[in-house]
């Protein structure tokens, strides 16, 4: 039987039964509640990588994932809160630091645990959520920012494409609206300037859309970055991924402020990155006219191997501070 919506934090909080044995370290992430979470394969790469620097260090845990992502490895529930109170630390990972009911009542549930947020943007407008948390190891928002977990290992099985742009994927964030009315989303001119990119070069082009679905698992996404010449994207791990592949891409942050794609790309010395609130046509065709260049081929070998470096010097530091006494 449903729980009317006004009851669910009640039920989860103070009756539901509890029956359901987990190690004393859980790893949360959107992929606990499915499809419904809008999991991204950046998503799951980031806790797996989490998951393989904990284990080599040999600390117990279980990744916590609903069972219609088929996650091997992981611990499918359908319902994280019928887990036993005996959970010691807790890991949220990967994605913007929201204050949703689901990780809310998950926290409120668990009041002894230490609680973690790792790989995480902070949100200038989400301070309640933050403040639930005992450490904090994030990727952007923060004044202490490290990296994104998720492109870390990508690098090893793939070689720079030195092709002349001809295939292009286009790698859409689309309306975003988590922070806040003071930044409103230039989605739409991001996406007219693509449009008018792809109509003028007469590039063929097919949409990578990041996010998990029935029938498209991570290597199937994977598979979209690797056939591009070239990716066109509003996301930040369109743009990770892009680079760790080794394919040159042109990036459009849509939230004014720089507020998380340009901060990240910054770190990696990517050029070919705009601010939406400023970037013009031009820009965009000349970015594309200097793909084959000798300058933008040492940049993007130097940016896969920055990725690489500064993705896994921020699992290893998450890690470390989890595991700490």
């Amino acid at each position: 039987m449903a729980i009317p919506r006004a009851f669910v934090t009640p039920y989860r909080r103070l009756l539901q039964k509890r029956t359901i044995d987990a190690p004393p370290t859980v790893i949360l992430w959107w992929g606990t509640l499915g499809y419904a979470g809008k999991v991204t394969a950046g998503d799951l790469h980031a806790v797996d990588n989490l998951s393989k620097a904990l284990a080599a260090r040999g600390h117990a845990h279980a990744i916590l994932s609903h069972p219609e992502l088929g996650l091997e490895g992981h611990l499918n529930l359908d319902d994280v809160f019928a887990l036993r109170r005996t959970i010691s630390r807790i890991i949220f990972v990967c994605g913007p630091l929201l204050d949703r009911s689901f990780l809310r009542d998950f926290l409120a549930v668990h009041p002894r645990a230490r609680k973690y947020a790792v790989g995480v943007s902070i949100m200038p407008n989400q301070d309640r959520m933050t403040e639930r948390f005992d450490a904090i190891v994030a990727r952007d928002g923060a004044a202490e920012s490290h990296f994104d977990l998720a492109p870390h290992g990508i690098a090893a099985t793939m070689s720079p494409s030195l092709n002349p742009p001809r295939r292009v994927g286009l790698c859409l964030r689309g309306a975003q609206g988590e922070y806040g009315p003071g930044r409103r989303s230039e989605h739409e001119k991001a996406e007219r300037l693509f449009a008018e990119t792809i109509r003028r070069h007469g590039f063929d082009v097919h949409a990578i859309d990041t996010e998990l679905a029935p029938g498209q698992g991570p290597e199937q996404i994977a598979g979209r970055f690797a056939e591009a010449d070239l990716i066109l994207t509003t996301r930040m791990h369109g743009a990770l991924l892009g680079l760790a592949m080794g394919r040159p891409v042109i990036a459009i942050d849509q939230i004014p402020g720089t507020a998380k794609v340009t901060a990240v790309l910054r770190r990696v010395g990517w050029p070919m990155t705009f601010e939406a609130a400023t970037v013009t046509q031009a820009d965009i065709d000349a970015a594309v006219d200097s793909i084959g260049s000798s300058d933008i081929r040492s940049a993007l070998a130097a940016a896969q191997e920055q990725v690489e470096r500064l993705s896994g010097a921020a699992i290893d530091h998450a890690a470390d501070v989890i595991v700490a006494p």
